[in-house]
């Protein structure tokens, strides 16, 4: 294979941490290639091992926390809301947290090594390595397959030679070795490490009431194999096979892993005999079919800098250093990395991606690698039904359906309300209610509106009827929801209190969170009941909910406009305007109204130049996602030229070891995945759905090219994007102009 610049990652040594390695999967099964030329390393995760089992997590809270905080908050006295959520509202159970499966080595002698390459071919999702050890040519190749539910491992030597294949997993309590098999079984804990607090891998031993997995390996091969101390030594060989299968007790949100679960055993014995049975050639070619069938749905290109022949990280550094103008396949390349991810993250059947995807090496993970959907689960998926791959988003769909059961008991205990709500964090159990800590993030309901804006923008893209009439219950049900929960504020009606996630103003000397309404509360909330009154008029539906949105949408707290053409973020009342405690924060969350939703646009032009003022105000420094979110904004204000240079600011290469930064040390690792830091998938989505968004916008029939084209990107050409009614565009553009443009049923 080539290295093909829009299509490869390759590098000049092996990965010696995890922000170097590189990425495989099936949606369950992930795998991170360290490569190694005397230890070779594969780290493993399956998107089920969570810590937990299932519960509603409220720990006694009921809605007269709420409605005493809503009190204070009406009278204005905001500091004094915010201590009661705190100390009465956000005291329920903390999320699960994501566990890493474990690790496959490969152990070979060598003592000098020559010409070392390993890869990741994206067309194909194949991770490969070639070097040069003692004289002895080695080539590995490795993929996830989604047809055969494995990982499989190819190595092949010119001169026989003698290995050992080891396998270890941190929350692992039995290996056995069986000639040329190793089983590992484990259990994962049922509390969530915080902050280690507590050490998972030893009271997972002792705990038999969490998730249980299942890792089986087999190993074929040419030479002899011999089973024994939890290793295989592997003699004589010049070909390896590995086959890898996992499998966990998990059965859904809210079954018990144990009491209720998966037989993980049986059913990864039946994937390793089956994929033993197929074999490598066959198990790869249907991998090869399968990713590039979806990969070649879409093409893009801004020219060809002639970069292909240096390795990503240096070509990464070069890139930052020059700010981007010699390599404009470099935006190609994380496009394409972005939609690979999701190919290799997001699959049917699978559960819907998390803070790393799929891809995470700690038991303590940052945040738990949860489901956080005051913007990251949701920026996951941002750009994927606009580059056609709508089968990718049907594991959120799964989490939306979850979360919609649970949080009808969270809704009625917590408010007093009908329907459901979702807070700011959710795991693999659907989690709903306000976790443990402080109100600037925890006390926020409007998780499920935002989860819904997806329902209605997969219908928008599809044109599906059915699929629209699925999903109206889960739309009615958070409609229903914030029509319960809204109340009079002021001459309007709005959710109080409010915050704006996940940012402060100043009050004397305190910081406060909490405000009689916020703009992104609002904007969310407009937009769930208008989404859910136009699906009920799609589908001829007449109920109950459908008369109460239409008294109350043209009631609801409109956005507002400040003295200095900023839009507001939060509202107090009575003229009052505090200071920001942060200006510069990450989260642009009054700006919701502009990107994703569509109520701040080209009709709405004093709205447009308080949008724009309000990111003048923010300043472009972010982290990794908020850098990817200022991209889709400026897209949407039309200034591709803006949105570009928060691409290059993106793309600064961040070492490995950088330090967590929740400030303006946004940037790319090594391996391209993005950097918060720490690791946060969501840059990678939010920049692929950036570049959809400088390309095409579509807005009801009509479809506008290039509404943010870069003056940098002068000559270029995109195939196969997907726009709402069911539409594929083509388009080509020479000097900034466009030259060609084909519209086309999906």
């Amino acid at each position: 294979m080539h290295f093909l610049e829009q299509d490869c990652l390759w590098y000049q040594k092996e990965a010696v941490c995890f922000e170097e390695a590189l990425p495989l999967g099936n949606g369950k099964l992930g795998a991170m290639v360290y490569g190694g030329v005397r230890h070779a390393r594969i780290g493993l995760n399956h998107d089920e091992l969570w810590t937990g089992v299932p519960g509603d997590g409220l720990n006694g809270v009921d809605k007269s926390a709420y409605l005493e905080a809503q009190k204070l908050a009406l009278d204005g006295k905001f500091k004094e809301a915010q201590d009661v959520l705190e100390a009465k509202f956000c005291k329920c159970a903390r999320v699960a947290a994501y566990q890493p499966l474990g690790d496959v080595y490969l152990d070979m002698r060598a003592e000098v090594v020559e010409n070392y390459r390993r890869a990741l071919f994206l067309r194909e999702g194949l991770a490969t390595e070639e070097f040069v050890a003692d004289g002895v040519r080695v080539t590995r190749e490795s993929l996830v397959s989604y047809a055969d539910h494995c990982l499989a491992w190819r190595v092949s030597v010119s001169e026989a030679r003698d290995f050992t294949l080891s396998m270890t997993a941190p929350l692992g309590t039995d290996c056995a070795v069986d000639g040329n098999e190793i089983t590992v079984r484990g259990v994962a804990p049922t509390f969530s490490p915080v902050q280690n607090t507590r050490n998972a891998r030893d009271t997972a031993v002792k705990d038999a009431h969490g998730m249980r997995f299942c890792m089986r390996c087999a190993v074929v091969t040419d030479g002899e194999c011999v089973g024994a101390d939890g290793v295989i030594a592997i003699r004589g060989a010049k070909e390896i096979f590995v086959y890898l299968t996992a499998e966990t007790s998990f059965a859904g949100a809210n079954k018990h892993p144990v009491r209720e679960g998966k037989d993980e055993c049986a059913l990864s014995r039946a994937a390793l005999d089956a994929a033993l049975a197929r074999g490598y050639g066959a198990i790869r070619d249907a991998h090869i079919a399968d990713v590039s069938r979806l990969y070649d749905r879409v093409y893009f290109s801004v020219g060809d800098g002639g970069c292909a022949a240096l390795p990503t990280d240096e070509r990464l550094a070069r890139f930052d250093a020059g700010r981007g103008g010699a390599d404009p396949g470099l935006y190609a390349l994380m496009f394409n990395y972005g939609r690979y991810l999701t190919i290799a993250g997001s699959r049917e059947g699978s559960r819907a991606m998390n803070l790393q995807g799929i891809w995470n090496d700690k038991v303590d993970p940052p945040w738990s690698s949860n489901y956080t959907v005051n913007i990251n689960t949701e920026m996951n998926y941002y750009g994927t039904l606009a580059v056609n791959l709508p089968e990718m988003t049907e594991p959120l769909d799964s989490l939306i359906a979850a979360i919609a059961e649970n949080g009808k008991k969270t809704a009625e205990v917590l408010y007093g309300a009908r329907g459901f709500v979702c807070h700011h964090n959710s795991d693999v159990w659907a989690h709903t209610v306000p976790i443990e800590g402080l109100a600037v993030y925890s006390y926020w309901p409007f998780g499920s509106g935002w989860l819904c804006r997806h329902l209605m923008e997969k219908y928008e893209y599809l044109q599906d009827r059915d699929y629209l009439a699925r999903v109206y219950p889960i739309l009615r049900d958070a409609a229903r929801f914030y029509l319960d929960i809204l109340t009079d504020v002021d001459g309007y009606r709005a959710v109080c209190p409010s915050t704006s996630p996940e940012n402060y103003f100043v009050v004397g000397d305190a910081r406060v969170a909490t405000a009689k309404s916020t703009a992104m509360g609002m904007a969310i909330v407009r937009e769930t009941l208008e989404n859910c009154a136009r699906a009920a008029e799609i589908l001829g539906i007449s109920d109950d909910v459908c008369a109460e949105i239409e008294q109350e949408l043209p009631r609801l707290m409109p956005l507002r406009i400040l003295p200095d053409g900023r839009l507001e973020e939060w509202y107090w009342g009575d003229g009052i305007e505090y200071p920001e405690h942060e200006p510069h924060h990450r989260h642009t969350s009054q700006l919701y109204a502009l990107h994703p939703a569509r109520q701040i646009t080209e009709k709405t032009p004093d709205l447009m130049a308080a949008a724009r003022k309000t990111l003048e105000a923010r300043g472009d420094d972010g982290t990794g996602w908020s850098l990817a979110w200022k991209i889709n904004f400026f897209a949407r204000l039309c200034d591709g030229d803006h949105a570009l240079k928060l691409m290059k600011m993106q793309l600064k290469l961040v070492a490995p070891a950088a330090e967590k930064n929740m400030h303006n040390g946004g940037g790319t690792y090594p391996n391209l995945f993005d950097a918060h830091p720490p690791f946060q998938i969501d840059g990678n989505f939010g920049f692929v759905s950036g570049v959809c968004e400088m390309l095409v916008r579509c807005d009801g029939d009509e479809i506008v090219p290039l509404p943010a084209l870069p003056a940098e990107w002068r000559n270029g050409e995109v195939r196969g994007l997907r726009v709402k009614g069911n539409r594929l565009v083509d388009l080509k553009w020479t000097n900034g102009e466009l030259t060609d443009m084909k519209v086309y049923d999906a």
